[in-house]
């Protein structure tokens, strides 16, 4: 059993609340055992300042994987109704028609985002407006809201990975001070540590860690 003079608390510099915010749950323990000095302290900071540059990695390529999933589904939806205008435009010989909507993919794909969002409007109100006459090119009500769905949902994720990101650079710029504080503490006292260990213990140190 131990004694409770014997635990002592350690004070880290990420917060309960740095936690709950960025990972947005409940907080779990990590128990680091061992000898006094041994470096129980300096390894959990280390460790948890790597995990929320984990995080921070790790949502970035979620934002970016969900804005381009969005931004897909964008192109497929407006390079159908941009088709049939176009088509239409040709049968009809309308001019207009015919040179707004010569767009492909692969054309839409290269554009920047808030040139395709115009571009993608264009067409929309160009399918809206021609609607009764893309019904025989299957182009149906249905079709024009998903356009719009799309625009929007695509629009909501632009502005989702642009507050995140100005919300977190903070975040990032007082990690990076912590990570040097980190690397300071690492050079100065869990190095030279690690080396009397390698001396003192040389059969021990030279085993495969396993976690």
């Amino acid at each position: 059993m131990v004694k409770k003079e014997l635990l002592v608390w350690h004070s880290t510099k990420i917060t309960k609340s740095n936690r709950k915010k960025l990972n947005c749950h409940k907080s779990a323990c990590l128990w680091f055992t061992g000898l006094s000095g041994s470096g129980k302290s300096t390894l959990a900071n280390v460790v948890e300042l790597k995990a929320m540059y984990l995080e921070f990695v790790g949502r970035t390529i979620a934002e970016t994987r969900d804005k381009k999933l969005k931004e897909e589904a964008l192109i497929s939806v407006v390079s159908k109704i941009a088709s049939a205008l176009f088509v239409l435009g040709v049968k009809t010989k309308n001019t207009d028609l015919i040179v707004k909507n010569k767009v492909t993919k692969s054309g839409l794909d290269l554009l920047r985002e808030p040139l395709l969002v115009n571009k993608a409007m264009e067409i929309l109100v160009s399918g809206n407006a021609y609607k009764d006459d893309l019904v025989n090119y299957g182009n149906t009500d249905a079709i024009l809201a998903e356009a719009q769905e799309a625009i929007t949902a695509f629009q909501n994720a632009i502005a989702k990975q642009s507050d995140a990101h100005a919300a977190s650079v903070s975040e990032r710029e007082a990690l990076s001070v912590r990570f040097n504080l980190i690397t300071d503490l690492l050079n100065d006292e869990f190095d030279p540590m690690i080396e009397l260990f390698e001396e003192s213990e040389p059969i021990l140190y030279a085993c495969p860690l396993v976690l």
